[in-house]
């Protein structure tokens, strides 16, 4: 018998311990933007077009954080990701993450997550141990339409849903 595991995970916890640093950031992570196949998705869940007010709100307001931008790696040539990433790329606070097969950099040196339904929150939260702001702003009809899948279901176990960008300022506060 071999002893098993995540082997992701594992590759993880030992990258983060091993290189654990002072936990200055906060790591903004949208996940892809849903295709005309995944119409039910689309602004239910995914929130690219919401990144530009999170992205402001979080410079202006959290000012002790620097923001670490690292939208999914499939939306990267994406006209709005690459607008923002141009739009922001002189700001010293703001980082702009398109290394698309390393992310533990970008993990190790932030003390929170904050996405909208991409899987990587929970790569995060279990590989860090920190928390994660969920931004959900269509909430209710979240709820409709995955109330039985546990992805869902568990958010609030590592850690918050926010519907506004304000409460998601809120929450990182918290």
């Amino acid at each position: 018998m071999i002893t098993g595991g995540y082997v992701k995970l594992d590759k993880n916890l030992e990258y983060f311990e091993k290189n654990r640093r002072k936990a200055n950031a906060l790591i903004y992570a949208p996940t892809i933007s849903p295709s005309e196949k995944m119409k039910e998705m689309k602004n239910v869940v995914a929130t690219h077009q919401h990144s530009g007010k999170i992205i402001k709100s979080l410079l202006d307001n959290l000012t002790e954080y620097d923001l670490i931008y690292r939208p999914h790696p499939h939306n990267l040539q994406v006209t709005e990701i690459k607008n923002i990433a141009k739009k922001y790329s002189d700001h010293p606070r703001f980082y702009f993450n398109d290394n698309v097969d390393f992310y533990m950099d970008s993990y190790s040196k932030s003390a929170l997550m904050i996405t909208d339904m991409s899987g990587t929150a929970y790569t995060y939260a279990f590989t860090t141990l920190r928390p994660v702001v969920f931004f959900s702003p269509n909430e209710a009809e979240v709820k409709k339409i995955y109330s039985d899948f546990q992805y869902f279901i568990d958010r609030n176990k590592i850690g918050y849903v926010a519907q506004s960008v304000e409460e998601i300022l809120e929450k990182i506060k918290f």
